[in-house]
């Protein structure tokens, strides 16, 4: 076992654009028996594509909630019973996220460059400290600290808590106020503007992530990693595009396999075809379906690890392609989709 970690380092060294692949087998993570090779991160693209050429006009409404209902997913009714979102000022203890794409304010540029949540770098934070100058003229500071696998981390990270843009009504009062000499009344504003400040809005770039403290994060960390895993193949409000396809395809695919490929995924060697759809493809746990007002059907997905927000499907807003739990994704799918692209290459001579 010594030689073959040793071996898997090597080759974590060798090849930088693995690495991340191989990281959870120096983790004792992986694949289990029960999850075959389309589990792999590197074969998403494929997936999706091959469950949108085998199922071209997708799922029906009552095909998917059969797939929800069979599988334990409850179905609520109404939709009304979805929790609000807690508004207001942040404050010290609370489990955010940092947003590169909402955020404005030139100070806080490098920080939300450098923490902004993605794809490639999930990370939530916890709130540190709310540093309010007794001076209320003056800025707040909103200090961040990273979680990393459900612990705090050791550094922290400033934001400079700026006014939001929509706060005209609040600063003609403060102008009324101040010209009619009510000290009372200017102090009440400035508290106003300073909790608007401190509110998450593009002015600050820091936004709630939907857990109220450490120990709710931590609590739902533990339980994400038991539950049932299903893979959601979706296309968004229309129909999905058909793959390109070289002329050369054939040959390109029956072509012999690099290391790469055998460590990465399956279809290495015709991920030109295929990596624009990685975006159809979704995983994580299904936590409840609803019938919307509208009368249509919706369910969520958990994706706060990925995507930090949950993501709704609807079969009636979009196109729901293949929907099953991790576990039960079928085996021959790869050899199906060779097949018919092979097929789409021939009959685009």
């Amino acid at each position: 076992m010594n030689d073959l970690r040793k071996a898997v380092i090597r080759l974590a060294n060798e090849n930088p654009d693995i690495r991340p692949f191989l990281i959870p087998i120096l983790k004792g993570e992986g694949h289990t028996a029960s999850v075959d090779k389309s589990a792999s991160p590197a074969d998403t693209g494929a997936f999706a594509c091959w469950a949108i050429l085998s199922n071209p006009l997708g799922m029906t409404e009552n095909n998917v909630k059969s797939a929800l209902v069979s599988n334990g997913v409850s179905i609520k009714e109404p939709a009304a019973d979805i929790p609000s979102a807690v508004r207001g000022p942040l404050s010290v203890g609370e489990i955010v996220i940092v947003d590169a794409s909402k955020c404005v304010n030139p100070t806080n540029k490098k920080n939300c460059e450098a923490l902004g949540f993605n794809p490639a770098s999930p990370v939530y934070f916890i709130v540190k400290d709310v540093i309010c100058p007794e001076d209320m003229d003056e800025k707040c500071t909103v200090v961040i600290s990273p979680l990393l696998e459900g612990k705090v981390g050791s550094r922290t990270f400033n934001f400079e808590a700026a006014l939001p843009t929509r706060i005209a009504g609040l600063l003609k009062d403060l102008e009324k106020a101040t010209k009619k000499g009510d000290l009372d009344k200017v102090l009440e504003v400035k508290r106003e503007l300073r909790e608007k400040s401190l509110t998450p809005h593009d002015g600050l770039g820091i936004y709630r992530s939907g857990f109220k403290n450490l120990a709710a994060y931590q609590k739902y960390l533990t339980m994400f990693e038991g539950q049932t895993k299903f893979v959601v193949v979706y296309e968004r409000g229309g129909s999905a595009p058909t793959p390109a396809i070289r002329k050369d395809f054939v040959s390109t695919s029956v072509g012999a396999r690099t290391r790469k490929t055998q460590m990465v995924g399956e279809f290495a060697d015709i991920i030109d075809h295929v990596e624009a759809f990685s975006s159809r493809y979704y995983i994580g746990p299904i936590k409840y379906g609803m019938t919307g007002k509208d009368g249509s059907l919706y369910f969520a997905m958990d994706t706060k690890l990925s995507a930090g927000t949950d993501t709704f499907f609807s079969p009636s807003k979009g196109k729901v392609y293949f929907i099953a739990p991790l576990s039960e994704l079928p085996s021959t799918w790869g050899e199906d989709l060779r097949a018919r692209l092979a097929d789409l290459a021939n009959l685009e001579g």
